[in-house]
């Protein structure tokens, strides 16, 4: 969720804004998140309300909509609010949480239709469907816009530029593919999720990962298998439960032990590693008895239940997702890619409009230091499988 300035500062700031919005703003962040607050739909209106009447001093003004707008990596950063006049169409507000004073564009005036009204034609002429009007706005630039048409992957543009998907669906948030070619469209950040989904039950382990970019400088290794191990031996005491004290030799002792071979090595001469699955559990349990930990592991055969997870979590205990994706590679071919993350929590959810019930694990994908989450019902998957520790 984006966060702006407290709920009073920027409200008792309006009388800038004006001589804001004349000039092109400058993109900006909060750098202090204790003064800042999420920026809802109802303080956008809120905000709207209170500008209105400064910059139009026209009477009978009303909200008749609010759209959320995202970025294109499918994060909301502001609102696409519509007005009307005596009931009819007056113009409409973009407000941006990245702008000063969150006004990045106002148009009022008798009969001015807002952007997502446009889109709503322009899905109407390009798909032949009845118009309707878009969930979410999607922001290509300062002065594009575009949302998702219908049962395509294409996105109509208040320009009439047809363009392919971005990583939004018209929920705004990245999209659990069909047929993922990427693992941006696989895992995604937490924070995306909560925006769209009522959350109905959820339980996790507190965690913090070694980051890929650490490893690879401590270790001039990487390997998924490795890393996700390594984050086992963080919650069961075999290394330090700190990211911050990372041991390089204990992430290559589990390189050895397990069996990883080296499949590319880059310019920078960091090797990068592939680990057979389960085979490499087995001396890994033994490198853990050695350092006196006595490890139980469950093995899960293809497309492990969501359950099976939720009992592993609820116990107190960890676990592995083994995933393989058939990826697109940047000369557009497609190859298998397999990926292993740590699993260290769940939670369930519905969408608020459609009722929809989804799954989520909760995860450590390896590549950062935060918690991630994947729909666990995620379809097409090449082949899955995991496994427990206890």
């Amino acid at each position: 969720m984006p966060r702006v300035q407290s709920r009073r500062s920027f409200l008792l700031g309006l009388a800038s804004i004006i001589g804001l919005s004349a000039s092109r703003p400058t993109r900006v962040f909060a750098a202090d998140s204790n003064s800042s607050v999420a920026f809802t739909s109802d303080l956008a209106q809120d905000y709207a309300l209170s500008l209105l009447p400064i910059v139009d001093g026209s009477a009978n003004l009303e909200i008749e909509q609010i759209v959320p707008v995202c970025q294109q990596i499918g994060l909301i950063c502001g609102y696409e609010i519509s007005v009307t006049r005596e009931g009819s169409p007056y113009g409409y507000l973009i407000l941006d949480a990245s702008y000063p004073g969150l006004l990045k564009e106002i148009t009022l005036g008798d009969t001015i239709l807002p952007i997502s009204a446009s889109l709503s034609n322009a899905i109407s002429t390009y798909s032949g469907q009845q118009a309707t009007n878009p969930t979410v706005l999607i922001s290509y630039n300062d002065i594009e816009y575009g949302t998702l048409v219908p049962g395509t992957r294409d996105c109509v543009t208040n320009y009439n530029n047809i363009r392919s998907v971005p990583i939004v669906t018209e929920k705004g948030i990245a999209p659990q593919s069909n047929n993922p070619t990427s693992w941006d469209a696989v895992i995604i950040n937490e924070d995306d999720l909560m925006l769209h989904f009522q959350i109905d039950d959820l339980n996790g382990i507190p965690f913090r990962g070694v980051s890929e970019s650490l490893v690879e400088a401590r270790t001039n290794k990487y390997a998924c298998v490795v890393s996700a191990l390594y984050a086992v031996s963080m919650h069961y005491g075999l290394t330090s439960s700190n990211a911050n004290q990372f041991n390089p030799d204990y992430y290559k002792e589990i390189w050895n032990v397990t069996g990883t071979t080296t499949y590319k090595t880059n310019d920078q001469g960091v090797e990068y590693g592939s680990t057979i699955i389960p085979d490499g559990i087995v001396p890994f349990k033994s490198l853990a008895a050695q350092k006196g930990r006595a490890l139980n592991t469950q093995f899960f055969g293809y497309q492990p239940q969501f359950a099976q997870y939720r009992a592993t979590i609820d116990q107190g205990n960890i676990g592995l997702y083994h995933m393989w994706i058939n990826s697109r590679n940047s000369e557009g071919s497609i190859k298998l890619s397999g990926h292993t993350v740590t699993v260290t929590g769940y939670f369930t959810g519905h969408n608020g409009s459609s009722g929809i019930e989804l799954q989520w694990l909760e995860v450590f994908d390896g590549w950062n230091t935060y918690p991630r989450a994947i729909n666990y019902a995620t379809p097409n998957m090449v082949k899955l499988n995991g496994t427990v520790f206890w």
